[in-house]
């Protein structure tokens, strides 16, 4: 296991995953005084909730965690039961 902290750091900035990440938490809300809640339309693009889709670049990481903890804990049906839950929510909360 790696513990040099440079060396880590080093890693996550060449990997591309901090671009990712600063990506999905750009305050996207913003863009709310160009694209007004139901302003949705034919005539009208992007729709408000496009603003939001960004959010969903957090997915892969989530399930990355999720198969490297269920893989260790002790429980592993109620670490699923959880894991379940836990996607639906992060989804309906787009």
């Amino acid at each position: 296991m790696v513990r040099d902290s440079a060396m880590l750091r080093q890693h996550y900035i060449r990997s591309g995953l901090m671009i990712i990440e600063i990506l999905s938490v750009i305050p996207t809300d913003i863009l709310y005084y160009w694209w007004r809640p139901g302003s949705c339309g034919h005539d009208c693009l992007p729709c408000p909730v496009i603003l939001r889709l960004n959010r969903l670049l957090h997915i892969p990481r989530m399930w990355e965690w999720f198969d490297r903890t269920e893989a260790a804990t002790s429980y592993p049906n109620a670490f699923r039961i959880w894991k379940v839950r836990n996607t639906t929510t992060t989804l309906v909360d787009l």
